[in-house]
């Protein structure tokens, strides 16, 4: 079965949202097509209905993680630690994987924590 992993819902979010969401998965490397999709949905009161999606692979999300997690020594929410990726139909999404480092954990986990949008535990 899928995991699953579910946020809280941005109430009148529109088209500019900006979201700052981590969270922690593990990943089998010798699983290289299996596929993780991020999905955006529009949250009404009953129902909701998918506004974009990215689908990524295994090997994508190593990729990834080459170009944005193993080459920095600190985190911060700038562009250079981010690969910027297109949504389906249409949208952008930002996304930086790395490895969890339990030094850096705790320091991370304070930048992460700033600001109203703090991580969801998973």
């Amino acid at each position: 079965l899928p995991a699953l992993l579910r946020t809280r819902v941005r109430n009148n979010a529109g088209s500019e949202a900006v979201i700052r969401e981590s969270f922690q998965i593990n990943i089998d490397e010798n699983a290289a097509d299996a596929l993780m999709t991020l999905l955006v949905k529009d949250q009404s009161l009953l129902a909701n209905s998918e506004v974009a999606r990215v689908t990524l692979s295994t090997r994508e999300l190593c990729g990834i993680e080459d170009q944005t997690g193993k080459r920095r020594s600190t985190f911060s929410y700038t562009e250079d630690s981010f690969l910027e990726l297109t949504l389906s139909p249409s949208g952008t999404i930002w996304l930086a994987v790395a490895p969890v480092d339990e030094a850096m954990g705790d320091e991370e986990t304070k930048l992460l924590l700033q600001g109203e949008d703090s991580p969801l535990p998973c």
